[in-house]
């Protein structure tokens, strides 16, 4: 279960990062707070469905599309199954 939440909370950093926008940015625009979505993008917090649709909406995707990348970012190894922390990649 970690491995996905790493992997969706890639997908929002990199889609957040390519939009130019802080993590502040994008929490207010999907009515977060910073430190929520900061956890999110680490992948020590698991977004209910809600936040997740906040989330797509407020990057401009909808909601599959956010998922897709996130399980592209899982399947393609990026995101090490026994990690607990960020992988080399995150760099």
């Amino acid at each position: 279960m970690g491995e996905i939440r790493r992997a969706f909370g890639k997908a929002v950093r990199i889609a957040r990062v390519r939009k130019g926008w802080s993590q502040q940015q994008l929490a207010e625009t999907a009515s977060l707070a910073r430190s929520h979505l900061s956890n999110i993008e680490r992948g020590t917090k698991d977004p209910g469905l809600e936040v997740q649709e906040r989330i797509a909406r407020a990057l401009g995707l909808s909601l599959p599309e956010l998922l897709t990348a996130a399980e592209h970012e899982r399947a393609h190894g990026l995101i090490r199954p026994d990690s607990t922390g960020p992988s080399a990649n995150d760099a």
